[in-house]
């Protein structure tokens, strides 16, 4: 009988000891459970916030551009409001395929005081005057992002809105101005050439069509690219793109005509000592003056300084060779032969052509009337400049409002501004435009807010 008992306990024991062990599993599986659930949810949000965070990135881009295509229409005299609010929502409409039934009954708390769009009175699309604005702003119609996995905690929507103000002075709303009223194309693009404006537009004045072309994987890019040709004579073939898509609107004039060229603008700002032509082909460094140049190259390996102040070039700028070129506050100038005479209608004149290895660095003055300006050509000057190998940068704005500029193979150029009769790229070349500038003759007075 003791060992029955035995027997039955032992039997008790390990029937407990395994009822415990599954009593345990149980609650392992019930935390587990639960802990995949909470991860699942936090992945989830994750998945639909980033989606949500990318179409706000896309809803300011947008915004964005509405506001500097409507702020550019404003500097028509008199204003046409229904263009400028036209324009505003095509943008809106291509960028981000708002419809336009979405701005009825759009309101924006942060409306400027003039409200043109006759939709509704509390309009989203905005100004500070009806007669001379200098603002405009933009309130996207606030949209809804259905979410993927966020319904499981209740969240079937997030809402999406974006605004911008832009704020641009006349003369000065593109930057990079492409002025040639009839070269096909006036902008071209072939093999991977790119352009990228950030922060600022691009206007073709071309009427040919093509206007601007790009073919292979070249690329056009900025907040709002436009032009009288638009947008049927913008053409892009094999992957070359515009982006956005080009808009009609009216030619740019010359945003800089009012500037003073040399001599005009004194001699404070114009030399008048002739210097001796510069070739620098060895390897001892140079250092050089303000100044009239026939021309200045540097073909060898020493580097070449250029003091602060204009160097008036007759002839030709040129850098090769390995030899590197830094000017800081300068204005190079490319003026005609018989200088100071101006060029005559189409005459070619000076030029810079950059290329092998050679760099050429420049920054522009800080002050005076050709501040912000490091290229400044004679506005009959239709000579071709280069730029192609390593070419370096230049800090300030290009100004050649009867030159055309060529880039080629890697050649890189980084201006403020660019105003151009044409431009081309070939090659790997790229041109990069840092708009958003202010405070001088040159830059763009572009400015955005959300």
């Amino acid at each position: 009988m003791t060992a029955t008992r035995s027997r039955w306990s032992r039997t008790l024991c390990a029937w407990r000891r395994r009822r415990g062990d599954t009593n345990e599993r149980g609650v392992v599986l019930v935390t587990v459970t639960l802990l995949l659930a909470v991860m699942m949810i936090f992945v989830a949000l994750v998945v639909d916030i980033g989606h949500a965070s990318e179409e706000r990135r896309q809803a300011q881009a947008a915004a964005d551009a509405a506001a500097i295509a409507a702020a550019r229409d404003t500097l028509v005299t008199p204003v046409s409001w229904p263009t400028v609010v036209g324009d505003a929502k095509l943008y809106a409409s291509q960028d981000l395929g708002v419809p336009a039934s979405a701005w009825v009954g759009c309101s924006d708390a942060s409306a400027l005081s003039y409200k043109p769009d006759n939709l509704n009175t509390d309009s989203c699309i905005s100004a500070d005057s009806s007669a001379t604005p200098t603002r405009v702003r933009v309130h996207l119609p606030t949209t809804s992002v259905q979410t993927a996995f966020a319904p499981v905690i209740g969240v079937s929507s997030l809402h999406v809105g974006a605004s911008a103000t832009a704020s641009i002075a006349a003369n000065e709303n593109c930057s990079l101005c492409v002025l040639s009223p009839s070269a096909s194309p006036a902008l071209s693009g072939t093999g991977n050439g790119t352009v990228t404006v950030n922060s600022g537009s691009i206007v073709v004045d071309s009427t040919a069509n093509p206007a601007a072309r790009l073919t292979h994987d070249g690329s056009v890019v900025a907040v709002s690219i436009g032009g009288p040709a638009a947008p049927a004579g913008f053409v892009g073939s094999g992957l070359g793109h515009f982006s956005p898509t080009p808009v009609h609107e009216a030619a740019e004039l010359d945003p800089l005509s009012g500037l003073p060229p040399c001599p005009a603008a004194g001699t404070g700002s114009c030399p008048t000592t002739v210097q001796p032509n510069v070739n620098l082909s060895g390897t001892t460094p140079m250092t050089i003056n303000p100044g009239i140049y026939g021309s200045i190259s540097d073909t060898g390996t020493g580097q070449l300084t250029l003091n602060p102040g204009t160097y008036i070039v007759t002839q030709s700028l040129s850098v090769a060779g390995n030899g590197p070129v830094t000017a800081n506050g300068v204005t190079l100038y490319f003026a005609c032969s018989a200088y100071p005479t101006p060029c005559n209608g189409g005459q070619a004149g000076a030029s810079f052509n950059l290329s092998g290895n050679g760099t050429l660095t420049v920054s522009a003055p800080t002050a005076g009337p050709f501040n912000g300006l490091s290229i400044f050509s004679d506005r009959n000057n239709a000579a071709t400049s280069s730029i192609s190998g390593n070419a370096g940068s230049v800090g300030g704005s290009v100004y050649m409002a009867a030159g055309s500029l060529t880039l080629t193979g890697n050649g890189q150029a980084i201006e403020t501004r660019v105003i151009v009769n044409t431009v081309t790229l070939s090659g790997n070349s790229s041109l990069t435009v840092n708009a958003g500038q202010t405070g001088s003759v040159a830059g763009q007075t572009v400015s955005l807010s959300g």
